[in-house]
């Protein structure tokens, strides 16, 4: 066993007798990771908390007012706003990153929405449609959606990834440094950005942030303030909201996945084109992590093996898919009929 990987609940990841320590007492040199898409989950989950209660709360409420017979009604509206007759989806309380599916509906459907609980106010026929639509017909309120339809998105996007059946680890550090560095442009001075490097940003001190006017929350966001004629505080409000929104959402990262000392970087050396392009000159460091793997008395040997094959003309035209191109790898053999790379396979596949 060379990994585990799983949520962080105590029983398997505590410090005290947990699934965890148990294995580590056998396999010493176990590498250990949180569930990568359980932690983005929660990355967003603390980072809405920056945003204004009333956002989620309202999702909630739009779902908790569609019973059989006021779907039957909101259709009408629907037809009349010339909308596809799509459901207002349940946001999960488990799941934060699943509101980004229901935000991205509600705004398809925001026109038509207004019109219904607007005439819901006019029959009483809601308990809470009166505050519905004072949330719906509040110019912020819809900003907020835009926003977190951008924002979520880069969440949603690495857990898709993160969830592929194919091998993915190799590509996760650079996905989140990207995230990140994508994170940091939104809300960071770029001169600032282009001569630091992406572990020291410091991206809690004010005196590198953007003037709140020029921080970036979405196109969508950027449409509505050209459009929207907005008091002054009303744009302080929802900017500030936001900025706090990027800084949390950097500081879960980073605290879930830390940059600096992170082995998971030194495993970019299993995806294909890292190893065809030569970029990598040694992995005595990854070897390292790996002693039930790879002996000292190995050491030697790998790095020749994995030299030779970052220079081998047949590599080029093999597949980009690692689990295909290690396949291929291992096949290659000595005009003997030995393995060409009998140790590195040890490591690789």
């Amino acid at each position: 066993m060379i990994g585990f990987a799983s949520d962080g609940a105590n029983v398997m990841l505590g410090s005290n007798h947990s699934l965890m320590t148990l294995l580590k007492r056998d396999v010493p040199s176990l590498f250990v990771m949180k569930c990568i898409c359980h932690s983005f989950h929660l990355c967003a989950s603390y980072s809405c908390e920056k945003l204004p209660r009333f956002v989620e709360d309202m999702t909630r409420d739009i779902y908790n007012s569609s019973s059989p017979k006021r779907i039957a009604e909101y259709a009408e509206f629907q037809t009349f706003c010339g909308i596809k007759a799509h459901k207002i989806l349940h946001p999960s309380q488990t799941r934060w990153l699943s509101v980004h599916s229901v935000v991205c509906r509600i705004l398809q459907q925001y026109g038509a929405l207004q019109l219904f609980f607007t005439d819901s106010v006019a029959n009483n026929d809601i308990l809470a449609a009166d505050n519905i639509k004072k949330k719906l017909n509040d110019p912020t309120t819809k900003m907020f959606l835009q926003f977190l339809e951008f924002v979520l998105a880069f969440f949603n996007n690495l857990n898709k990834e993160m969830q592929s059946e194919s091998p993915k680890l190799y590509k996760l550090y650079k996905n989140i440094t990207q995230i990140l560095q994508s994170i940091f442009d939104c809300f960071i001075k770029r001169e600032y950005l282009k001569k630091t490097g992406i572990e020291n940003v410091e991206y809690t001190n004010p005196s590198n942030y953007l003037p709140i006017e020029e921080i970036y929350y979405g196109a969508n966001v950027s449409k509505s303030l050209l459009e929207l004629n907005l008091a002054g505080d009303q744009i302080t409000f929802f900017g500030l909201r936001c900025l706090h929104f990027y800084i949390e959402a950097c500081r879960q990262i980073i605290q879930k996945i830390p940059l600096k000392g992170n082995i998971i970087k030194l495993f970019n050396f299993i995806d294909p084109n890292i190893v065809k392009e030569g970029s990598i000159s040694s992995i005595t460091e990854v070897a390292l992590l790996y002693p039930n793997l790879i002996k000292d008395s190995q050491l030697q040997a790998l790095d020749s093996e994995w030299r030779i094959l970052r220079n081998v003309a047949e590599i080029q035209s093999c597949p980009d898919n690692p689990i295909e191109f290690w396949r291929e790898v291992k096949k290659m053999e000595l005009a003997d009929g030995s393995l060409m790379f009998k140790v590195l396979l040890l490591l690789t596949y």
